[in-house]
């Protein structure tokens, strides 16, 4: 049985099993804190390397040469909000509590981390997160409605998708709930639809007879939306003509359409071709990971980096216009 190494005098005095703390704490110098075998200071070192490498727009400032470390509390008062820590040298980047293993994952407790990252998507949460996009946020997550097709796709004829429940491509010329798929094409070879394979990709089956041959993402994205019960999805590369000039122009031209007016849209954001797949999705596409860190017995914290500043850094960031 491992022993606990202890707080170091400076943490512990945050006090971490009050419901309520102060709102800012000094951890002292930051060449302490480099050296301190203290679990909150390491995991406070961890951060800071962390962010310091991600974001660019930070001066670099190494740890050792910071004079003071100061540690702040935010709390936003909300039923069952635990609140979570963030260092001043970012705001992209907070050290919160950690849930219970047993606490349900639909939980709302809006800053508690889960104690692991699942070798799995949890379907579930996901599925719930995007019910409260449909019921709490409406406007603010929706386009604009009810408009007519015209209106929504100016100049736009049809509107093709992959119906994964026929697994083929359909067309159609009026507004369904669909989701978009956004990801970096790369090198690799990426099948794509073209005036002669139209007609079969639109049989029943038709994506079936050619799925060895789309790449993993693609694949992947199709999978996911069966998971969620979603039905229709566009990927530009099996939904715009891709030998056809003027359909390739009319697409693009309400490219933006497209993306604002699904209902949800799956950004491939890792790797840097369009094999990199969506981690999760697949048994094996993506490893268990242990979040979090015991600083207390009973009391276990874990580091967040913001999304933005993590998606920064991604490929998928560089493209023109996701």
């Amino acid at each position: 049985m491992s022993t606990l190494e202890p707080l170091c005098d400076y943490c512990s005095e945050i006090g971490l099993e009050a419901e309520i703390l102060n709102t800012q704490w000094s951890l002292g110098p930051g060449s302490r804190i480099k050296n301190s075998r203290c679990p909150m200071c390491r995991l406070v070192k961890h951060l800071w390397y962390e962010v310091g490498r991600l974001d660019s727009n930070r001066p670099p400032t190494r740890l050792s040469e910071t004079t003071n470390v100061k540690l702040l509390w935010f709390n936003s008062g909300g039923s069952g909000d635990r609140g979570a820590f963030s260092l001043d040298m970012s705001s992209d980047c907070w050290i919160c509590f950690v849930g219970k293993p047993d606490t349900d994952s639909l939980a709302a407790d809006r800053y508690y981390l889960q104690p692991k990252l699942r070798s799995e998507l949890d379907i579930g949460r996901i599925s719930h997160w995007l019910s409260i996009c449909t019921h709490g946020h409406t406007i603010d997550c929706n386009a604009e409605g009810p408009i007519t097709f015209e209106h929504a796709f100016p100049g736009l004829r049809v509107l093709r998708f992959i119906d994964v429940k026929r697994n083929c491509l359909v067309e159609m010329q009026s507004i369904c709930k669909y989701t978009a798929l956004s990801y970096v094409w790369g090198a690799v070879p990426n099948f794509r639809l073209t005036k002669a394979n139209k007609r079969e990709l639109s049989v029943s089956g038709g994506i079936e007879a050619v799925w060895e041959m789309l790449p993993r993402t693609i694949r992947d994205a199709i999978e996911f939306m069966r998971m969620l019960g979603f039905r229709y999805l566009w990927v530009d590369a099996l939904c715009l003509l891709q030998n056809d000039p003027e359909d390739l122009e009319l697409g693009i031209a309400v490219m933006d359409q497209i993306y604002e007016r699904s209902w949800l849209t799956i950004i491939a954001a890792c790797g840097h071709d369009a094999n990199a797949g969506l981690p999760g999705v697949r048994e094996g596409s993506r490893k268990l990971s242990n979040l979090t860190i015991e600083v207390k017995e009973g009391i276990s914290l874990g580091g967040y980096i913001g999304l933005d500043l993590l998606y920064k850094h991604s490929v998928h960031n560089s493209r023109a216009w996701t």
